[in-house]
């Protein structure tokens, strides 16, 4: 990159110098200098990172939560926030778009801080109402290896009068293992303060059985692309079969994520997998449509026998 041909500002150089490297990644050459031909969206993509920074700084984010519900017992037993980006123009942007966007140019800490001061609060206010939820958060990897990262959960937690047991956090094997020393002490230094760790997408990674065994863990969570074909893929069923076992051999809880169906849960419960998330169960919902459906005392389903039909659609 060359200043000021490519950009006079710093985060327009940075946004082109990731497309260079893009490129660069693709070429037999291994290296590229940027030109405005390589991407055609570059405006658009220059575009939202303005456009994000207001959305940050103006709360104009906002969070859906998906409950995660005990196979054996039909009781939500925890949320998992999830991101949202309803743009004025352009609708809902998925968050594995516009995070990569927050991560190349210096705004994943703000976004970051943005989620779990949303996250602490709400649930700070269910479980004023006596909904003992825990809510799951997920971290990115440049929050992991943010050295700061312990102390600005530790500043939220106590303006959002909140325990640390009431929340998990949840993290995905490639971001451990971009640089698993330390992403390895934030983690423990977090666990220490009395927050519980899940492993996201557990099985789609490329980990060492060696470093997962040293994470302070409390639950993986299966991945919906093995979940979602256990009654038609034999692989699948198997895969997820012996990650329950293997979780459950290490004390931790087993999530399902991706259960479409009730088939799908009833196999899940013939596998004794311990928690199910997703579309059968619930949609992710706003905290607005989550907190009416508790305060009209229904997320305890007592009747077990008829919970996976009653369940399913009282949400959706």
């Amino acid at each position: 990159m060359h200043f000021p041909d490519h950009g006079d500002d710093v985060d327009i150089l940075v946004q082109r110098a990731s497309i260079a490297l893009r490129i660069a990644q693709q070429s037999s050459k291994g290296y590229a200098t940027y030109e405005s031909s390589f991407d055609k969206n570059t405006p658009l993509r220059l575009t939202l990172i303005s456009e994000l920074r207001h959305a940050i700084e103006r709360d104009g984010l906002e969070l859906y939560y998906q409950p995660k519900v005990s196979i054996k017992s039909g009781e939500i037993i925890g949320v998992e926030a999830l991101l949202r980006w309803i743009h004025p123009a352009h609708g809902v942007i998925p968050p594995d778009e516009f995070v990569p966007i927050a991560e190349r140019n210096r705004m994943i800490n703000p976004l970051t801080h943005w989620v779990l001061r949303r996250a602490f609060r709400d649930c700070a206010n269910w479980h004023k109402q006596g909904f003992p939820v825990k809510v799951s958060v997920n971290l990115s990897a440049k929050d992991l290896h943010d050295p700061e990262l312990p102390d600005l959960i530790s500043g939220v937690a106590v303006s959002s009068n909140i325990k640390p047991s009431w929340i998990i956090l949840e993290i995905t094997e490639s971001s451990v293992m971009s640089e698993p020393e330390n992403a390895l002490g934030i983690i423990k230094r977090l666990h220490g303060m009395g927050y519980q760790f899940s492993i996201d997408d557990f099985g789609t990674g490329y980990s060492s059985l060696a470093y997962l065994k040293k994470l302070p863990l409390s639950e993986i969570k299966i991945d919906k692309g093995f979940v979602m074909d256990i009654l038609n893929s034999e692989n699948d069923a198997a895969i997820v079969k012996a990650t329950i076992n293997l979780g459950h051999n290490l004390g931790l809880t087993v999530t399902a994520e991706g259960v479409e169906s009730k088939e799908i849960m009833t196999r899940l419960m013939d596998f004794s997998c311990d928690v199910a998330q997703g579309y059968f169960l619930s949609k992710p919902v706003t905290f607005k449509e989550l907190n009416q459906w508790i305060s009209d005392s229904r997320w305890k389903i007592a009747d077990h026998n008829s919970s996976l039909t009653a369940f399913a659609g009282l949400l959706n």
